[in-house]
């Protein structure tokens, strides 16, 4: 009896071992944005909106959202109506960074909530690598703008923080009309921050995708705990 209990045992945990590197398949993919004000984590909504999840995973993969800044932040006003941050488009000299074709809309199914993702975009199906965070519920976006992510866990701290930046108009007098109107800065309080530098920027340094568990690290986990246990008792 002894031996069969071990055979089964070290053959359990040879077939856990043997799914140690097996993916386990979850409904969205998970990206963490690391910037010079902090880090948070987005979950992306790929089984619903597959396309623009494809398609921002690709500027992710390609690491072209690296040195990014976040070039617009509006706060919820009566004037405004609306809140967010928008990042994706511009480097830190100001410079537009290259995009792919522009992607269908996929609207529909999840509303501009506080703490979602969504595409920027000048029309409808022309979206291509900008995005932009609700800070606050902003509907009104619903019937134009695709949403195809959420932030999870405390990240909004980090979100509201950068929203709360004091906002300077960089267009400059050659391009009143640009896309720099309200540029977050960070320290604009300090002497000589009236000229932005990129150290007053908001920088996302990355965007990266968190690697997904596998199926054997879980169950080794959980499972061999519990058969060892069981073991123990048997004895």
């Amino acid at each position: 009896m002894l031996v069969n209990r071990l055979i089964s045992l070290v053959t359990g945990f040879v077939f856990l071992l043997s799914c140690a590197f097996c993916p386990v398949t979850r409904a969205g993919v998970i990206v963490e944005f690391n910037t010079n004000v902090g880090n948070f984590q987005v979950e992306l909504f790929s089984l619903q909106k597959p396309a623009s999840v494809a398609n921002f995973l690709t500027y992710v993969d390609s690491g072209t959202y690296s040195n990014s800044i976040v070039h617009r932040s509006v706060q919820n006003t009566p004037f405004t109506g609306f809140g967010i941050i928008q990042g994706g488009g511009y480097d830190t000299v100001g410079n537009t960074l290259p995009t792919l074709p522009p992607i269908a809309d996929e609207v529909g199914i999840f509303s501009n909530l506080r703490g979602t993702l969504a595409y920027a975009n000048a029309g409808p199906n022309t979206a291509t690598r900008q995005w932009y965070l609700n800070v606050t519920d902003n509907v009104v976006f619903d019937t134009n703008y695709t949403v195809f992510g959420q932030v999870i866990g405390s990240g909004m701290t980090v979100v509201d923080q950068i929203n709360a930046f004091t906002k300077v108009n960089a267009n400059g007098v050659n391009n009143p009309n640009g896309p720099f109107g309200n540029l977050p800065v960070i320290n604009a309080s300090l002497p000589g921050n009236l000229i932005v530098e990129p150290s007053n920027l908001v920088v996302v340094n990355s965007i990266t995708a968190v690697p997904e568990p596998s199926v054997g690290l879980l169950l080794l986990s959980t499972a061999l705990p519990v058969a060892l246990w069981r073991y123990r008792r048997r004895r």
